[in-house]
């Protein structure tokens, strides 16, 4: 078995707390500062392999995962692969989905899980679940990195 290299920079990990099975879309924390004006260059979906998520939650069940759907927001406010489904990260052999730089908006991104509504959730504590998810990142640098009007970085040679 070959292993691939990556270098890999700056990561940030962040939940997306399940504790409504009435709603379909479960919205990234506004509270993500360190994810605000950042070039996004690649992420990961965690399966409940993991064990438990940082915050004591259980980890949505790995058949609810390949179930769900990811929007990424870019800052120019456009949906950068709406509702790509989750189970795109869980076949990637590299673990790191490599993606075309982006500058991102947290906040305008959302997880969508069409099937919430069949969820039992944990009673905890703390209750409900979690989907952990680790974006790669780097710096956004003004003098250098030139956006174009979706908000992708814009590859100099």
């Amino acid at each position: 078995m070959s292993h691939l290299k990556r270098k890999l920079g700056w990561s940030e990990t962040v939940e997306v707390p399940i504790l409504n099975t009435s709603a379909r879309e479960y919205k990234f924390s506004d509270n993500e500062s360190t994810l605000r004006g950042v070039v996004c260059e690649g992420i990961i979906i965690h399966t409940d392999e993991l064990g438990i998520a940082r915050s004591g939650r259980a980890i949505l069940p790995l058949a609810e995962i390949k179930k769900g759907l990811i929007t990424l927001a870019t800052s120019k406010q456009k949906l950068r692969n709406k509702e790509l489904p989750l189970e795109v990260f869980l076949k990637n052999d590299n673990a790191v989905t490599e993606m075309k730089p982006f500058l991102i908006d947290i906040p305008k991104s959302v997880l969508i899980l069409p099937n919430s509504a069949n969820l039992v959730l944990p009673a905890g504590p703390p209750a409900g679940y979690t989907l952990v998810v680790t974006f790669f990142y780097r710096a956004f640098n003004e003098n250098v990195d030139k956006v174009d009007e979706d908000g992708f970085i814009i590859e100099s040679n």
